[in-house]
């Protein structure tokens, strides 16, 4: 279990000014009261000193709390928001040596994140939340030609969920809430190498990503968010790429 208590007190029309927000009634406090639960089961099977297999489970539930009150003689309205939902992975891997230098792993997984609860007093729309599903694929060979160096080719699909944060926070009023993005969807390429002789460690590597729905921020021009100017939104690109 993990979890964090916040409490910070803005500064208003000073804090406003100084950072240049453009917010002049930005005076309150903001507490956050969040938690999450989580378990991990694994079966790990040994069909000989070659061969392994593993399966298993990743159950995470997180709740978030999060309340906004003026600051005492201050003006303003409380506003209370509590989201919590469930975040389920089942996964295996099946990994194999040919020989003292090649070797390979396979593994892959189905991901799910279903919204549980929400409520607010600000009449924001939690419910129309959906549920989020993605699928990962992967397959790696590494090559050592010696015991002190390896090679490896990576191929895989893998998904990436927006988290509660990414499609409820507001980032101090300037973003516009996004409960309908959808999960990132990637091929992912990568060659690298390790490398480790006597007290010398090493490693080089190169990827490349080929993403689909990528999430990226935009400006909201219905000026939307908590500021009422120069809002942004986190929306899904048809496509997208990442290197290095």
């Amino acid at each position: 279990m993990i979890g964090f208590y916040n409490e910070l007190e803005m500064l208003g029309s000073l804090q406003a000014n100084y950072e240049n927000i453009g917010n002049s009634n930005a005076m309150g406090i903001s507490i956050y009261d969040d938690y999450a639960l989580g378990i991990i089961e694994t079966l790990n099977i040994d069909f000989d000193e070659n061969k392994n297999l593993k399966i298993g489970v990743n159950l995470k539930n997180d709740n978030i709390n999060h309340t906004d009150k003026p600051l005492p003689g201050a003006t303003g309205t409380n506003d209370n928001n509590k989201i919590s939902d469930l975040s389920t992975s089942i996964f295996a891997e099946y990994a194999q040596s040919i020989n003292d230098i090649l070797r390979f792993a396979l593994n892959g997984s189905y991901d799910r994140n279903d919204f549980l609860k929400g409520s607010s007093t600000n009449n924001k729309d939690l419910t129309s939340i959906k549920h989020l599903q993605g699928w990962t694929l992967q397959g790696i060979v590494y090559l050592s030609p010696t015991d002190w160096s390896t090679i490896y080719v990576n191929v895989g699909k893998k998904s990436k969920f927006p988290t509660l944060k990414d499609r409820y926070s507001t980032t101090w009023g300037n973003r516009t809430p996004s409960p309908d993005i959808s999960p990132e969807s990637a091929i992912n390429y990568e060659l690298g190498a390790k490398f480790d002789y006597e007290s010398t460690h090493f490693s080089i590597a190169a990827f490349y990503n080929d993403i689909n729905d990528m999430l990226i921020s935009v400006s909201d021009p219905t000026n939307s968010c908590l500021n009422g100017s120069q809002c942004s939104k986190l929306i899904n690109a048809k496509e997208g790429y990442a290197y290095g």
